[in-house]
């Protein structure tokens, strides 16, 4: 079974600095992680990146910049094809974790990209923001 979910890496910038949002998750682990979701009933990757933006954050005006690539993870029950994208959205506006029934997470961190680094749980991740120039936003 292939699992297709999208990543994506939210940012903005605070004095030409990128910072990015993070959320911290508590359903089925605990720890520090990108947003990304699941994609449903054969919609595109911007759907389906658009829709899990809002159930997790809140957030409506977010800007699909650009793809970063195609990650893929295999295990022995499934494999999963993770399409990583750049999203713009602005510190400024208002995050809401709460609204989520399936309650993912518990906070969230607008993150510069050292503390980023420090905090994210999982490899891929920390690699996927190192991957990313020093001024690439």
């Amino acid at each position: 079974m292939v699992s297709k979910k999208v990543q994506a890496v939210i940012y903005d910038l605070k004095k030409g600095e990128p910072y990015f949002l993070i959320l911290h998750r508590v359903l089925h682990w605990r720890g520090w992680e990108l947003h990304k979701g699941t994609i449903e009933n054969n919609d595109s990757y911007k759907k389906t990146l658009r829709r899990e933006i809002f159930e997790e954050t809140c957030l409506r005006n977010v800007k699909i910049v650009r793809p970063l690539g195609v990650s893929f993870y295999f295990n022995r029950r499934k494999s999963k094809v993770v399409e990583v994208f750049l999203v713009k959205a602005s510190m400024r506006q208002r995050i809401n974790i709460s609204r989520n029934p399936c309650k993912e997470h518990d906070g969230y961190l607008w993150a510069d990209r050292e503390t980023a680094l420090k905090k994210l749980t999982w490899p891929d991740a920390r690699k996927v923001i190192r991957g990313l120039k020093p001024k690439p936003l």
